[in-house]
């Protein structure tokens, strides 16, 4: 099956950017596994298997915005969409070696490929039963979610290929053994018997390997993550931490994340554990909003100092009134002696 046959199947279509190692196209397989943080509002993640190499296949759209940034493109107009919510944008595709040499692609849609880390599919499969609807349930306040016991067993690699293939997706029997036992040793206990390794998959080793990738991230922290400015330098690792733990949201189940934010063991490079960069920054906002709101109020009364109608409606005052005594009025009638002078 081509490249091409594979697309069609999976619903790809326009320009892919294939990463250089990949020679021969013959030899590349696109497959599909489940969303790795177990959430029913997240599609199945595409990959590509080239060799002993997975690829992860991304979607970009030049002339799409994100949806968090909806509202402002809008008062922008900075995008254009059809009736259908596609972008009225197409792309050209140029040769640089001779840029009359072009085509005028029918979108913008393109897509990429990443080297993909499937230790995190391991950990949704050690955890698919904790399963959430959206990432806003992360943050909701709810009872505290406790980890199943560790299993006490010890498997072989080819054991664990078998369980993820008859308890979680057929398209397990997709990867490789060498990329398997990688990610297998990345999460797990192991044991050495006749030759043979056994691995059980951890909790403590999971939240070892995901403060590895907060390192990760903390020292390549992306610029385009804005600092607050009232920030205590002596914080700063915190911050830079707290969001690193929030960009694996999208990668690791609820429950992962929860132990993550509750892991008290000192991260060594920093000093400080992830649940007290958490507590921080959380004391950080809280307290920022309060001053926001105390500016506020305080500016808000240095503005309208002087300035009548800006404290509420104010209230005329009222001038007494001269109070006049009432005359009695005479009755009017016709009595007996009424029209006695009347000429006739």
């Amino acid at each position: 099956m081509t490249i091409e046959d594979e697309q069609k199947r999976l619903g790809i279509e326009g320009i892919c950017l294939l990463p250089s190692e990949i020679k021969l196209l013959s030899e590349a397989y696109f497959f599909e596994l489940p969303a790795s943080s177990n959430n029913e509002s997240k599609s199945t993640t595409k990959l590509l298997k080239y060799g002993t190499e997975i690829y992860q296949v991304t979607d970009y759209c030049f002339g799409k915005g994100r949806k968090y940034e909806k509202v402002k493109d809008e008062i922008n107009d900075r995008y254009h969409y059809d009736e259908e919510g596609k972008p009225l944008r197409s792309a050209i595709h140029v040769n640089p070696e001779d840029k009359t040499n072009y085509t005028v692609l029918p979108n913008a849609n393109i897509k990429y490929f990443s080297k993909y880390d499937l230790t995190y599919n391991l950990i949704g499969f050690k955890f698919k039963d904790c399963v959430t609807g959206k990432e806003s349930e992360y943050f909701k306040p709810t009872h505290k979610e406790t980890t199943k016991k560790d299993d006490d067993r010890y498997l072989t690699l080819r054991d664990h290929q078998d369980m993820l293939i008859d308890n979680g997706h057929e398209n397990w029997s997709q990867i490789p053994s060498p990329t398997l036992e990688h990610c297998l040793s990345n999460i797990s206990d192991q044991i050495e018997e006749a030759g043979d390794k056994y691995y059980k998959i951890t909790l403590d080793k999971i939240l070892n390997y995901l403060k590895l990738k907060i390192v990760n991230i903390v020292e390549n922290f992306p610029n385009s993550i804005s600092v607050p400015p009232s920030l205590d330098k002596n914080d700063l690792n915190a911050f830079k931490i707290f969001i690193a733990s929030n960009i694996l949201v999208s990668l690791v189940p609820k429950i992962i994340f929860v132990s993550l934010q509750d892991d008290d063991i000192p991260i060594e490079k920093y000093d400080i554990s992830v649940k007290q960069a958490f507590h921080v920054i959380e004391v950080f906002y809280k307290t920022s909003t309060n001053k926001d709101a105390e500016q506020k109020i305080l500016l808000e009364a240095a503005t309208n100092v002087g300035m009548p109608g800006d404290s509420g409606p104010r209230q005329m005052d009222k001038k007494p009134k001269k109070v006049v005594p009432k005359k009695p009025k005479v009755a009017v009638g016709r009595g007996a002696i009424d029209g006695f002078f009347k000429k006739k």
